[in-house]
């Protein structure tokens, strides 16, 4: 009996410590003001990996799935720098405290969830006040309409379907219409100036360097007034566009992949999507 029990201590020993080997170093940090990031290790095949959090003003939290993407669900594969992120603010919670995360691994082997605890907490105190965003969608081309390039930079998102603000060369497009405008503007005022005193010469051929004069100036006048219409038409026709696309929801999830295969002894394509 004595060896009996031995045994079994031995056998839930061995089985623990490789269970606690399965999740290691666990990270938590904020991306920014709504989005929290969980970094861990998976040092071998998982069943499933999900994980808890906890304030410390407010006790246990239950993050929302539809919340969630990242390396968590069935079937998770080893490795490091796993990496589940949580856009906590916009399932709605408001944490006025630190908070801790544990990640729970169910071995393929092992039976039981694995717990593996983060030692760390992060405080989210002061960056819930500095969150700062903004609706996505083609409203942002009456921006334009008036500030060209500037409606253009409120309507795009990172990779996790936040609005980020790109500036980039877009100011270019305003500086750029603008001063094509006052061009054209002042070559109109020029042209009328010199026609004017083509019409009060006496006859054509003392009034034909004038003429040339007035030509030249509207000349330049329409080609200035030409391209500030294609800059207008197109950053207000581009915003419109990407508002109305990147207002809809981010699908993380969808994966393609091709590949071959045979059916039989016939070779065939494979397609797959996950959604």
């Amino acid at each position: 009996m004595k060896y009996l029990f031995l045994l079994i201590l031995f056998f839930f020993v061995v089985r623990t410590s490789l269970a606690q080997g399965l999740v290691s170093d666990v990270r938590i940090r904020m991306l920014d003001s709504a989005r929290l990031e969980i970094l861990y290790n998976l040092n071998g095949p998982a069943d499933s990996v999900w994980f808890e959090a906890e304030a410390r003003f407010g006790g246990q939290l239950y993050p929302n799935a539809k919340f969630l993407y990242g390396d968590f669900g069935p079937n998770v594969r080893s490795g490091v720098n796993r990496r589940i992120v949580w856009n906590l603010y916009d399932e709605g919670q408001r944490i006025k405290s630190d908070i801790r995360v544990r990640v729970l691994a169910r071995g393929l082997q092992l039976p039981g969830p694995i717990i593996k605890e983060s030692l760390d907490a992060i405080a989210l105190t002061n960056t819930a006040r500095k969150r700062r965003t903004w609706p996505i969608g083609p409203g942002w081309a009456g921006v334009s309409a008036l500030l060209p390039g500037v409606g253009n930079m409120f309507v795009n998102r990172d990779q996790d379907g936040q609005p980020k603000l790109r500036v980039g060369l877009r100011p270019l497009a305003t500086v750029g219409f603008y001063g094509l405008v006052l061009y054209g503007l002042n070559q109109s005022r020029l042209e009328r100036h010199w026609y004017d005193q083509y019409t009060r010469q006496k006859n054509a051929r003392e009034g034909e360097t004038y003429y040339q004069l007035a030509n030249t100036y509207h000349h330049r006048a329409y080609i200035a007034g030409r391209a500030a219409a294609l800059i207008w038409l197109t950053d207000v026709t581009l915003t419109g566009i990407w508002g109305w696309r990147n207002r809809q929801p981010v699908r993380r999830e969808s994966r393609v992949s091709v590949g071959a295969g045979t059916q039989g002894a016939v070779p065939v394509a494979k397609l797959r999507l996950k959604l």
